[in-house]
């Protein structure tokens, strides 16, 4: 019987990439041969992202592309976007199966049909209210990417915070964690497969919980593995919390950095976005941190024409930013995407 081939894409957010490692991993594991893209394989699969109108479209695109270049391949669209909104991409000719948030974990969905089978796409998109478990995932670990120092570690999944433009509890479920045991052992096994840093990932990190262990009882287990640095992304400001900053500023191996997510610097806006802070509050939080950790770099995202928005609340966030020790901005449009608060609070009004 001939070994069938794989190749991934993966568009997106680094949990995507940790994510396709890790179905990778599972294939190559049931004897799966890993091809690069360019090689083409029997499989191809897509890993979509669906936090704005333009990553959709940027999905898209590389759906068509990988189709038109790769004619004899099967091609699986998986993720976020498959997830919102399957019927549209099980429509684009040569899909040949799309899979939600939980379904594109089950790799039997990978290797079933026919090259010739002339079939409608399969569509496996259960609803994500019924997802309770974050799936665990990483970085390769059969066949450690060549030159790579750095893991990817997925600790958590989804989101419950429910701010009024975003789709993730949609594409996502609500927040739920991978229990400790299994983090320690994938971190273990990623330090014996010779990676030196671990970058924690998931949707909503610093909501991780597994009984009594928060993100800071988990980082503490963390540092006892043989890597040499351990990477902390995005943390919402509400949970970055004094003892999580005295950890940091304690630790020897992780480094001192925070994505923390501002997306307005007008406290009108912020309302309007239904987020969990205002503006002094994150200068409290961010000040905290750069103050108690050495050499402390803080990133933070910010989101522009945000319905409701005035020139007077644009011009308050740009004072507000100039006024904050960043080291740099992730800037980005709104997109009202459908399904949100947001999206239906525009709809009301027009």
């Amino acid at each position: 019987m001939k070994q069938k081939s794989v190749a991934a894409v993966t568009l997106g957010c680094k949990v995507n990439y940790a994510e396709t490692s890790s179905i990778v991993d599972a294939l190559v594991s049931n004897g799966w041969q890993l091809n690069a893209i360019d090689d083409g394989a029997d499989v191809i699969i897509i890993h979509t992202c669906a936090v704005t109108g333009e990553a959709e479209r940027k999905s898209r695109q590389q759906i068509r592309k990988i189709i038109r270049n790769h004619p004899g391949s099967r091609v699986g669209v998986i993720g976020c976007y498959a997830q919102l909104d399957p019927k549209r991409i099980a429509d684009i000719e040569g899909v040949s199966f799309v899979l939600g948030t939980t379904d594109k974990f089950d790799i039997a969905w990978y290797g079933g049909e026919s090259l010739s089978d002339d079939s409608e796409p399969l569509i496996k998109v259960s609803p994500t209210d019924k997802a309770i478990v974050a799936h665990p995932a990483c970085s390769m670990l059969s066949q450690p990417e060549k030159g790579r120092t750095r893991a990817f570690l997925k600790i958590q999944d989804g989101c419950s915070f429910g701010c009024a433009y975003c789709s993730i509890p949609l594409a996502r479920g609500r927040s739920r964690s991978v229990p400790l045991s299994t983090v320690l052992d994938r971190a273990q096994k990623i330090a014996d497969a010779g990676y030196r840093e671990i970058v924690l990932t998931g949707i909503n990190i610093g909501d991780y919980r597994d009984g009594d262990i928060r993100l800071s009882g988990l980082l503490r287990r963390l540092e006892t593995i043989d890597v040499s640095r351990i990477r902390i992304s995005s943390v919402e400001p509400q949970l970055l919390d004094d003892e999580l900053i005295d950890i940091v500023a304690a630790s020897g191996k992780i480094m001192p950095h925070f994505h923390l997510p501002l997306q307005s610097g007008s406290d009108k806006v912020l309302r309007l976005m239904r987020r969990h802070y205002d503006t002094a509050f994150y200068r409290e939080r961010l000040m905290k941190a750069i103050s108690s950790i050495k050499g402390c770099a803080i990133g933070a995202d910010v989101m522009a024409g945000y319905p409701g928005e005035s020139e007077r609340d644009f011009e308050e966030m740009c004072r507000f930013i100039e006024s904050l020790p960043v080291a740099y901005l992730h800037v980005f449009t709104c997109s009202p995407r459908p399904g949100t608060k947001l999206f239906a609070e525009i709809a009301e009004k027009s």
